[in-house]
């Protein structure tokens, strides 16, 4: 017998927002699974739950979900929206990459209808970030062309916009050792703190070492983030920094030059 729905709620809504939509998926992955690679795994899980956790308390307008080896971040229109989205993945890439973990992902623009509750993602806007992922090719998440245009700016005045506060967004020169292939966010930045070193260097230089000869198929990525860490500390404004960190800032270029 027929039964009678004299009520169905109604889960989406009329008509989807435009959104800023990423897509984030973990390099490697797949092998980690195979290996049984557990105590790797688990990294993965704690410290992406423990960004996403501490996103959750500070920022409400953000909205992201965690599925096996892909993140997806939703955060809406407009400058602020933009930049919160983008120093929250850059965050994401720098904690993983403390722990070796490498990840490769996407940033769009578009219609997208997300309900945590009832746990759908829906939109034109995921859509693009999804494709868009496989473009990225190296360790690093592009950014859609279209989102450049949204205020009629260049690359110029883009990247100018987002690099006010802190380079948020990687910026190529004529002497770049990096293919000008692609918009990405700047994860490279931070190479010191308090005078410091950060943790990413050595981190990156000894997965670049365990890697960048192990096998062919993966040579070409680890030869992108060496390229890409080598430039970073290069131009790096040692100026004001301590004469100890200056010293250990061209120790660290000799080395990843030489890999």
């Amino acid at each position: 017998m027929e039964k009678n729905y004299t009520y169905i709620r109604k889960i989406l809504p009329e008509k989807f927002e435009d959104q800023f939509v990423a897509f984030l998926d973990v390099m490697g992955f797949s092998n980690l699974v195979s290996q049984n690679n557990l105590e790797q795994l688990d990294r993965y899980f704690y410290y992406v739950n423990e960004i996403l956790r501490k996103l959750k308390e500070t920022n409400s307008k953000i909205d992201f979900i965690s599925i096996s080896d892909s993140i997806i971040i939703v955060a809406p229109t407009g400058i602020n929206g933009l930049k919160q989205i983008i120093r929250t993945i850059k965050e994401i890439q720098i904690t993983l990459l403390k722990k070796r973990i490498l990840l490769r992902g996407a940033l769009s623009f578009g219609p997208v209808f997300f309900d945590n509750q009832n746990n759908i993602l829906v939109g034109k806007g995921y859509i693009k970030a999804y494709k868009l992922e496989s473009q990225a090719i190296y360790p690093r998440v592009i950014i859609d062309p279209y989102i450049i245009s949204l205020n009629n700016q260049d690359r110029t005045d883009f990247i100018k916009t987002y690099n006010n506060d802190d380079a948020l967004i990687y910026k190529n020169s004529s002497s770049s050792l990096i293919k000008d292939d692609a918009v990405f966010i700047n994860y490279a930045e931070i190479l010191y703190e308090d005078n410091k070193i950060h943790k990413t260097v050595s981190s990156v230089y000894e997965m670049i070492k365990s890697n960048l000869y192990a096998d062919q198929s993966i040579f070409e990525k680890y030869i992108w983030i060496k390229n890409y860490y080598l430039e970073s500390l290069q131009k790096t404004n040692t100026t004001s920094l301590h004469p100890s960190t200056k010293r250990a800032i061209e120790d660290w270029i000799v080395k990843f030059d030489r890999l």
